[in-house]
């Protein structure tokens, strides 16, 4: 059996942070990323660093890979235009009716498998018409180590949301207008023009954990049934021990206030100063972070999944 010691996996790069993630937790696999639309150089270095195993690379059929790690239609697309006859998953970030008209029936002829990154989601996979080959649909939570990030500190005395392209379904933008206006907000990332407190994308991960450090408080804008919570945003704010609030409920069981209104984040900028927020709110939501989203427990299910596939 292959093992994931000896592998090499290419992926699209349409999720540096994510990508990042894989690379640092499996060191020992060789990761290429192909151009796309939203990374035409196959990295976002603005995102994310360039792990030591990772190298960019201009097309598939360039990396002779061991597994295509496909994450969307287009990379589909992409894997039938090169003939591509090997290994490959499907790593599904978002619920089956966000990922394109056709592609749980095309999964389920090719006998692809679909890994989910919540149960949520996987669960809507199944409800498409997607039919695991064997068991059911492996989800692997994403992982965030508290050790990367800064500890907390608040003392911006902003609201921060870190968030590309607010007005999607995925997110509350109105009720987080609402709870926002007229305090002190920082909305990171890109696709949020017009929208007050808007500052465009972080200059690199340096910045984006500094803001996570200095805010007040975090606000969580997923809403149901289209997220739960589990976007890397609000993990890596809850690493850094930023107190979490939420526009609706949290299923990643970190924020201490959830179906929140204009009035509690008000009550939470009011408070982010109290010895509470910083001996017991903070050091609690870096420990209980680390405990629900450990790095071990992802590397090892992406190593049982690798090795799998390529059997």
């Amino acid at each position: 059996m292959t093992t994931a010691k000896s592998l090499t996996v290419v992926l699209w790069c349409w999720h540096a942070p994510y990508a990042a993630l894989l690379a640092r937790a499996l060191p020992e696999v060789a990761f290429r990323t192909l151009p796309t639309p939203y990374c035409p150089d196959g990295w976002n270095a603005r995102q994310r660093p360039l792990p030591e195993n990772v190298l960019p690379a201009p097309e598939l059929i360039a990396t002779d890979p061991d597994v295509v790690l496909l994450q969307t239609g287009f990379d589909i697309d992409a894997m039938l235009r090169a003939e591509w006859p090997g290994a490959a998953v499907y790593l599904s970030h978002n619920r089956a009716e966000l990922e394109g008209q056709g592609v749980a029936e095309w999964l389920n002829d090719t006998g692809i498998p679909v890994i989910s990154i919540s149960p949520m989601k996987a669960q809507s996979w199944l409800d498409a018409g997607y039919r695991p080959f064997k068991g059911g649909i492996p989800v692997i939570l994403p992982y965030v180590d508290p050790a990367d990030y800064p500890v907390w500190t608040g003392e911006g005395g902003y609201v921060l949301t870190v968030a590309n392209n607010l007005r999607r379904p995925l997110f509350d933008a109105e009720a987080w207008i609402e709870a926002t206006k007229g305090l002190p907000v920082k909305l990171v990332g890109e696709g949020n023009e017009g929208i007050p407190g808007a500052v465009g994308p972080a200059t690199d991960w340096d910045e984006l954990k500094r803001l996570y450090r200095e805010a007040a408080v975090y606000l969580n804008p997923t809403v149901a049934p289209w997220e739960d919570a589990h976007n890397l945003a609000m993990l890596e704010a809850a690493a850094t021990g930023t107190p979490i609030v939420s526009l609706h409920e949290d299923s990643a069981g970190l924020a201490f206030h959830w179906k929140t209104t204009r009035t509690d984040v008000e009550v939470v900028l009011r408070t982010a100063g109290a010895p509470v927020m910083r001996e017991a709110v903070s050091p609690a939501t870096r420990r209980n972070t680390a405990a629900r989203f450990p790095k071990d427990r992802f590397a090892a299910q992406w190593r049982a999944v690798l090795e799998e596939v390529t059997k």
